[in-house]
């Protein structure tokens, strides 16, 4: 057991308050530690510090030199030059802190346990495009063939050319010898492969060896040569020994293999094509275990001629055991779901570019899924009708299920008086793309996309209380199209939020206006605004600048993307009450002003940013630069002082019920946090938008679930721990709190206070936006082609409300947009109502709504559990949870 000075000090304060003897005290430890046990002068020394009244058991901080090198600040340093530059030196790092090489081995080894090693030779290197490749061939051969346990994998026959030599030495590998201690080094004289060899071609599957065809007067293989004097005799010997079965033939991109005249040959024998990734001898079974196997028997032995080098190899062939060919095919499939495994990233939430921690190991939970480009205005833009927004019907497949979406801006997401602030005031930066954030107004699915940069998505999806974080793959890898104008996003099944813990306890009651007699009669409000400033400190700062390229437009956008995910959440059909988040500031702090500390201690730092932001508020609430909660993002590490120690479980705080007093409407949340190794908590991932979630939900008066309440304890994102379910939705308890939020007078800002242009309502389609945004339409924005059109043989038995299907001349095969959008015509009088054709009984038309005219076309209408201290918080077992994420 390692014991800290203060653990060692607790044990002397606690013999001090005993009454013991300072001899005493020393006895005792040293019979328990022996020479852990600290001095006998330092036992001295606290015992005459208590006696002076002290009860700090840290050191004080003083001036000069620290007595380690090895602190948190050193150890960020280095690991910070590390990740600039992997090439950096000893001497660099001594010289850039003024430490010694010691500490500075000490640093990179035991701390951040990096090791230096030199680059491995590889014959290609691969384009991003062409991992890609070999990433989906692996999977698509591992579904097909069920991971090599299909009775199809005995219908595989593979093969390849190689030389065989007349000699061909030994490796050093081979010639390795044992020496004793009185006998000399062995030598070796360095010999070069003969000039006799041949050329063999051989086959085999998961039964055996099949046939070796020899290029008699040949050097080289031509397709002519393939296809006349090697594959019809392979596939002779096939047929006698696998008559009834048919042929898949894997071979790898040699020009012979891929030449026309084979693929008309191959095509005409009935023999289907597996394909293989390009420079990939890794996955070809010949190149990985046949010929090296086999050439490692004929290693070091002379032949007279190639004729008797070709007659061993025959023979080294027919010995081989036929557990071995099937273990070949094994290591084959075992090799495929190792590329698959290796390739896939994780990545943080919002970066893209570069990799991030794993923060689990089960790639089961991560796919890699090609998505449309999302481009917004093609969504918003019709022929007829240039200010229509309509619904864009968004639709994928991962995890063994359908993803169908129907997204629309988020134009609320941003107030119409949003601004960018610094601590030295307000920033110019370029107008925010208010078109690029996207929610899901379909049912089933809470959904929260951002397409702000290059029209990749980032954002998440809830569906059956389980939620999926979607983002792009890398940046090489967004060159690499499907070749349909689909790019390769990454879809990590999140794992549930972590468990708050004894985090919730309400203010003392607040006075309330007396309402009007008036107004006890009114109907509850269908919706509350909440306007928001947010917030991000210097820490979080230095964290996402330079990850975004030095870029604060990127920055602002992330952010926007993140509050964005917590809006879906805020939308939760559950929640019953519709919660609107509306960003009027928002303060990039590049350095931490005085106000707010530079440590993460939770109560102080809360303290003192619900101070910093009353101070910049303005009190009248109908001033446009107003708000009525204040989020601090941070990347400070949290933590709460408990009788001397450091309990670093914090990753959220917030008062409950703080919401419209100006000193207490104010939220503090980690994001991006990462350990001393670099390694991220929770908090550094999409979890973090549960976090804030959790955290807005004391603010506005939420207590824990099962907390002084009736409703369960799991399941919910109020809920003070873990459900087996996932907390992606909103408990009976919390839809109470919000259906009651009358009080909160700050938050009644109508609709109409966000002067949002009528034609940016999504609502005014009721419940049929397909009235206006037809078959073809949905067609169109599926496949990006203004030529794309329903086809009706796609699903005949469902039907087009199920699924519809659609065709362009310009692709190959059809494609599903999802079930049609409601209000798509799908026969006289007909439309598509919950993915069934039903009778239209609408013939009323409303007021702004639209109806399909008798050409197809539209025209208008008639016209944080209870806590002693009173706040909430979010916090978690990071310990724990690292054990669970890292191991």
């Amino acid at each position: 057991m390692n014991l800290t000075r203060e653990n060692f000090r607790a044990m002397i304060f606690y013999d001090f308050r005993c009454h013991l003897s300072q001899q005493e005290s020393y006895d005792r430890l040293r019979l328990a530690f022996h020479d852990e046990a600290p001095s006998r002068a330092t036992v001295y020394n606290w015992f005459n510090e208590f006696k002076r009244g002290r009860t700090n058991l840290t050191d004080d901080l003083r001036e000069g030199r620290p007595s380690t090198a090895t602190t948190e600040d050193n150890i960020c340093v280095v690991r910070r030059m590390i990740e600039t530059d992997k090439r950096v030196t000893y001497q660099q790092i001594r010289t850039s802190l003024g430490i010694g090489m010691s500490q500075v081995h000490k640093i990179l080894h035991e701390h951040l346990a990096v090791r230096k090693l030199c680059a491995r030779w590889i014959p290609h290197n691969l384009t991003e495009a062409q991992k890609l490749h070999r990433v989906d061939w692996c999977r698509k051969m591992i579904e097909r063939f069920n991971g090599g346990d299909s009775n199809a994998v005995f219908d595989i026959l593979t093969g390849d050319e190689s030389w065989i030599y007349c000699y061909d030495p030994k490796t050093k590998r081979q010639s390795a010898q044992w020496v004793f201690p009185f006998e000399e080094l062995p030598t070796k004289v360095k010999r070069d492969r003969s000039a006799g060899k041949k050329m063999v071609a051989s086959f085999f599957g998961r039964i055996g060896h099949f046939a070796t065809i020899v290029l008699e007067d040949q050097k080289t293989v031509s397709a002519e040569w393939y296809t006349t004097n090697c594959l019809p005799l392979v596939l002779e010997k096939v047929r006698e020994k696998r008559p009834r079965s048919r042929i898949l033939l894997h071979h790898d991109n040699a020009s012979s293999h891929t030449a026309k005249r084979t693929i008309d040959y191959l095509a005409t024998s009935n023999v289907e094509l597996l394909g293989h990734p390009p420079y990939s001898p890794d996955l070809a079974p010949c190149d990985f275990y046949l010929f090296p196997k086999i050439k490692e028997k004929l290693k070091g032995k002379r032949f007279m001629n190639a004729e008797e080098a070709v007659a061993a190899y025959r023979g080294a062939i027919e010995e081989t055991p036929k557990d071995e060919w099937a273990k070949c095919f094994s290591q084959w499939f075992h090799r495929m779901q190792r590329c698959i495994d290796d390739f896939i990233p994780t990545h943080r939430w919002w970066g893209a570019e570069n990799s991030g921690t794993n923060y689990d190991n089960d790639n089961s939970d991560v796919q890699v899924v090609y998505l449309p480009a999302l481009l917004p205005r093609e969504a918003q833009l019709s022929a007829d009708k240039v200010n229509d927004e309509v619904p864009l019907p968004y639709s994928f497949d991962a995890f063994g299920r359908s993803f169908n979406l129907q997204l629309v801006p988020n134009r609320r997401l941003v107030s119409t008086n949003f601004r960018v602030w610094s601590e030295q005031g307000q920033e110019p930066l370029p107008a925010v793309d208010t078109s690029c954030h996207f929610l899901n107004a379909a049912p089933g699915a809470v959904a929260a996309l951002s397409a702000c940069r290059d029209h990749y998505l980032h954002g998440l999806i809830v569906v059956d209380n389980s939620t999926y974080e979607v983002r792009p793959l890398r940046a090489g890898s967004r060159r690499a199209s499907n070749g349909g104008g689909r790019t390769p996003h990454v879809i990590r099944r999140a794992p549930p939020p972590p468990p708050p813990l004894d985090d919730a306890l309400p203010l003392r009651p607040r006075p309330r206006a007396r309402m009007p007699r008036a107004s006890f009669n009114k109907t509850p409000p269908s919706s509350y605004t909440i306007e928001i400033a947010l917030f991000l400190d210097e820490a979080a700062y230095k964290l996402f600048y330079p990850f975004l390229n030095y870029n604060e437009a990127n920055l602002r956008d992330m952010l926007l993307a993140y509050i964005n995910g917590v809006q879906a959440l805020y939308q939760h059909p559950s929640l019953g009450t519709r919660i609107q988040l509306s960003l009027v500031r928002l303060t990039l702090l590049r350095t931490q002003p005085q106000s707010l500390p530079a440590h993460g201690e939770r109560g102080r730092l809360l303290d003192g940013f619900c101070a910093y932001q009353r101070s910049l508020n303005v009190e009248d609430d109908n001033d446009p630069q107003h708000w009525d909660m204040a989020l601090l993002l941070s990347g400070l590490d949290f933590y709460s002082e408990e009788g001397g120690q450091r309990n670093g479980v914090t990753m959220g705080l917030a008062p409950v019920g703080g919401v419209c007093l100006p000193a207490h409407a104010c939220v503090v949340s980690e994001f991006g946090t990462t350990d001393l190794m670099g390694r991220p908590y929770p908090s550094a991932g999409f979890t973090s938008v549960y976090i804030l979630a959790h955290e807005i939900g004391h603010n506005l008066g939420m207590h824990h679930d099962g907390t002084g309440n009736s409703c369960a304890r799991d399941g919910f994102i109020m809920s003070p721990s873990r459900g087996t379910n996932g907390e992606a939705s909103w408990s009976p308890c919390s839809k109470r709190v919000v259906s009651d939020l009358q009080w909160a007078t700050c938050l009644l800002d109508g609709e109409d206070d966000l002067d949002t242009p009528n034609e940016l309502q999504h609502e005014k389609f009721g419940a049929a936006p397909g009235t206006i945004w037809g078959a073809k339409k949905q067609c169109e924005v599926l496949l990006r082609d203004v030529d794309a059109a329903p086809w009706a043989g796609g699903v005949e038995a469902a039907g087009p409300c199920a699924q519809l299907a659609c065709r362009s001349p310009h692709r190959v095969g059809f494609y599903y947009a999802g079930p049609a959008l409601p209000g798509t015509p799908c026969g006289d009088h007909m439309w598509c109502q919950g993915g069934e054709c039903v009778p239209n009984s609408n013939s009323n038309i409303t007021e702004g709504q639209v109806k399909p005219n008798e050409d197809g076309n539209t025209i208008e209408g008639a016209q944080s559990g209870s806590g002693a201290d009173g706040w909430g918080t979010f916090q978690i077992y990071k310990l724990l949870l690292l054990k669970n994420y890292f191991q």
